[in-house]
């Protein structure tokens, strides 16, 4: 059975989340669509979630979503991956002040791509 978070846990959780999102609006990255995540468990090791989806005109194309990606990447001083190794959705993560940020986009498995992601790391 699931347990969930009382409304006090939801909104601290909720707050956290906001609080990095304004952070991370100060800087001069790609923007994507940002959402926050499951936040309603009540299992209190439960980071709250920031998730960021690149889409939208400025990232068509495998090259604009991958130096989005590569940027995000470069910011949060990590190395973009794949759920599974033919998914198209690159993803990168970080936790910030307890708060654990995925920004992920598009981007295709392909040559390109292959060869963009290897100068990247």
């Amino acid at each position: 059975m699931t347990e969930w978070a009382d409304p006090a846990t939801i909104r601290e959780r909720q707050t956290a989340a906001v609080t990095v999102l304004m952070t991370l609006l100060a800087l001069d990255l790609p923007t994507p669509d940002w959402h926050i995540g499951t936040v309603y468990l009540a299992s209190a090791d439960r980071l709250p979630e920031l998730e960021g989806q690149l889409s939208g005109p400025h990232y068509e194309t495998p090259e604009t979503a991958q130096a989005a990606i590569d940027a995000w990447a470069a910011h949060f001083d990590a190395t973009p991956n794949r759920r599974e190794n033919t998914s198209p959705f690159l993803r990168v993560k970080a936790v910030i002040d307890g708060v654990q940020v995925c920004v992920w986009g598009n981007v295709p498995v392909t040559k390109k791509t292959r060869k963009l992601a290897a100068v990247a790391a």
